[in-house]
């Protein structure tokens, strides 16, 4: 007869204990090693996800240093530097610039994610890149400049006198007041024959006519768009994405309507590719160089420096520019074109002293990964 109670514990009822508690032990260790190896994912991507941020930052620091371009980077000598600064909602950039040569600049970013100031080395990315000072001597001195003159007076062609600012832009452009001819005109045949409309030299009119055609494809190197093909109606016009000017879009020529507005400050160069009509009611500003002739239909409005290599005339209605225009002929159609001479709108759109300047990077090679490389500021 086995005996009750007492008796020492059997090896198997020895063992259930021990073994309960190493199973809760290696249970509550994956659990740890999970939390862990999670904990480390989650670093991995923030830090990737702040390293590509800060990728962005950089860039977008080259892009609105080359796109606000200041006068001050060219009043710099030779391998002087100016540093500018920027944020936004993600983080902070600032760009060095560098004047290597008359025409070439080098640009150091350093974008980094983060609101916090303090420095986090593996949050910060770099870029360089170099860009090429582009220079065009155009030279418009009068509200129009034409290699044949422009119709009698009285006719649809109207060209005001005298520098002035277009309606609603008082407070953001201040005219020269120089005095300008209205209309030079070349020694040409136009219709009407009136040449005593014309001022300046023809001779000097018409070897501008040649430089311009000398310089072409650096004119139209100089587009921020290229645009081939007929423009839909109602376009160009201002383009707002997310509260920004959309400077992407090829037919967002920026906002004369309303120069305080996204896109006001935006003033782009635009290159039509041969014959092209700009439609009723549609707006722009900048430089405009065509390759045809152009057609503006009722309403249509541009501020800035416009080149025809052909003829400029109206579809109908009323239309106007302000700034400088400069065409192979002008005629007004079957409406009525308004023409006038602006200093200020000319230097809002680019020019210096009568030269077109813009910044572009360089096509080949022209930009750099530098997030590996201390010491660059």
């Amino acid at each position: 007869m086995k005996p009750v109670g007492g008796g020492p514990p059997t090896a198997a009822e020895g063992f259930a204990l021990p073994a309960a508690v190493l199973a809760l032990v290696a249970i509550g260790l994956l659990v740890t090693g999970g939390f862990v190896l999670a904990e480390q994912e989650a670093r991995v991507a923030r830090s990737a996800e702040g390293r590509t941020v800060s990728l962005y930052l950089a860039e977008r620091g080259v892009a609105d240093v080359v796109a606000d371009w200041s006068e001050a980077h060219d009043s710099l000598g030779p391998w002087r530097s100016v540093e500018v600064r920027g944020s936004s909602d993600g983080g902070r950039w600032r760009v060095r610039v560098t004047r290597m040569s008359p025409d070439l600049f080098f640009l150091v970013s350093e974008g980094e994610a983060g609101e916090s100031e303090a420095r986090n080395p593996g949050g910060r990315r770099s870029v360089g890149m170099v860009v090429r000072r582009l220079a065009v001597a155009v030279d418009p001195r009068s509200a129009l400049s034409t290699r044949r003159p422009p119709p009698a007076p009285g006719g649809g062609l109207r060209v005001s006198e005298g520098d002035r600012a277009p309606p609603g832009w008082g407070g953001v452009c201040v005219p020269d007041g120089v005095e300008v001819a209205s209309v030079r005109a070349g020694a040409g045949t136009g219709p009407g024959g009136n040449e005593g409309r014309a001022g300046g030299d023809p001779g000097t009119v018409e070897r501008r006519f040649r430089t311009i055609e000398r310089q072409w494809s650096a004119l139209a190197g100089i587009a921020n768009h290229t645009v081939e093909g007929p423009i839909p109606p109602g376009r160009p016009g201002p383009s707002v994405r997310d509260g920004a000017c959309d400077r992407d879009d090829p037919l967002n020529w920026g906002d004369p309507d309303a120069p305080q507005g996204p896109c006001g400050d935006y003033f782009p160069a635009i290159h039509l590719l041969s014959d092209a009509e700009i439609g009723p009611g549609a707006a722009g500003q900048g430089i405009l160089l065509v390759g045809g002739d152009l057609t503006l239909g009722d309403g249509a409005r541009f501020r800035g420096l416009v080149i025809v290599r052909g003829r400029l005339s109206t579809s109908g209605g009323a239309s106007e520019i302000s700034g400088a225009v400069v065409a192979g002929s002008a005629g007004s159609g079957e409406g009525v074109l308004q023409l006038s001479y602006s200093s200020c709108v000319l230097r809002r759109a680019g020019l210096e002293e009568g030269t077109l300047v813009r910044i572009r990077p360089l096509e080949r090679r022209g930009w750099f990964d530098l997030s590996g490389i201390e010491g660059l500021f």
